[in-house]
């Protein structure tokens, strides 16, 4: 009678081994893709707050492109450019994650760039030339 409850116990353990081993990478893909999407929308915030702070100091004042904010220091500063010069006094106002590190340019023929933009485990990518966002595990 012993050696039947253990070996009811073995089989039981084998098989949730067998769920367990099937299962984990099916849910690592899922939290992967959902943390990919999240920094996807999070890219595309970015861009479009640095297209309306262009835009809006534009308005006001001649800026010259490139245009590119710099996110350093894990996310507390950000660094604003026209053609390579400092902007003071200008506020970046994002809905969402904001960026660990990072940059979003604006090209001088209008095209978007995004460079090594950290949102969370998340790190995005655009080339000017290319309108795909690339985004994949930080390293």
């Amino acid at each position: 009678m012993k050696k039947e409850k253990n070996w009811e116990w073995v089989l039981t353990i084998v098989i949730m081994l067998v769920v367990f081993a099937v299962v984990t990478p099916l849910i690592v893909k899922i939290v992967f893709n959902s943390q990919v999407d999240a920094a996807e929308a999070s890219a595309d915030a970015v861009v479009r707050e640095a297209k309306t702070v262009y835009t809006e100091k534009n308005l006001n004042s001649v800026i010259s492109l490139p245009f590119e904010v710099k996110y350093e220091n894990d996310g507390k500063n950000y660094i604003v450019y026209s053609n390579g010069e400092e902007l003071k006094n200008i506020k970046i106002k994002l809905k969402g994650k904001e960026p660990k590190s990072g940059s979003v340019i604006i090209n001088k023929d209008g095209s978007i760039s995004i460079i090594d933009l950290k949102l969370g485990l998340i790190v995005c990518n655009k080339e000017a030339k290319d309108s795909t966002l690339t985004c994949d595990w930080a390293k």
